[in-house]
């Protein structure tokens, strides 16, 4: 029921008293017949162009810092770093560019599509990470330990990435939402 219609009722109780007795009906109507749920805003499913904005910005920070790891002088990284540096730069800017794609775009399924690309570069992305592992945390004395975490939270980032590339491969084959 719209405020029109709140109003109409109003006016045919007669006078002001009568507009706001039927106005408080109306509310009390719309109210039973949406469940309660006029109040409180509705949630918006699926594309953000938000989302977008903060991958783009996300991805950036990251190129950023991985770029200059070397130049600030980390003594962790190993020899390796080089090759794992070419892949993330490719993954990373290319999540960018998919990003920039997504903002204007806004069907679900594009969506759904875009963010399985981004995935998929991240999955590349953790696996160099992960099997080249060019990182030595044992140059921090007593630090050692992290290199053993770091690598486990490369893994369950893995394994994480996998699961939501089923999930997203089902939702764009099926036409299903989970949100």
């Amino acid at each position: 029921m719209n405020e029109n219609t709140q109003e109409s009722i109003g006016e045919q109780i007669g006078g002001t008293i009568g507009r706001e007795i039927g106005k408080e009906v109306g509310k009390e109507i719309e109210k039973n017949v949406t469940g309660g749920n006029r109040d409180k805003p509705k949630k918006k499913k699926g594309y953000k162009i938000s989302d977008a904005i903060g991958g783009i910005i996300g991805t950036a920070v990251c190129l950023f810092v991985a770029n200059n790891l070397e130049g600030w002088g980390f003594p962790i990284l190993t020899n390796q770093w080089g090759e794992v540096l070419r892949v993330v730069n490719i993954a990373c800017i290319s999540t960018m560019v998919v990003w920039v794609i997504l903002i204007p775009i806004h069907p679900r399924n594009i969506f759904y599509f875009g963010k399985t690309l981004i995935d998929l570069l991240s999955l590349w992305s953790l696996w160099v990470t992960a099997t080249m592992f060019p990182f030595d945390f044992s140059v921090w004395s007593g630090w050692g330990w992290l290199g053993t975490v770091f690598l486990i939270a490369l893994w369950i980032g893995f394994v994480v990435t996998i699961v939501q590339i089923t999930i997203r491969s089902f939702k764009l084959t099926s036409g299903q939402d989970f949100n």
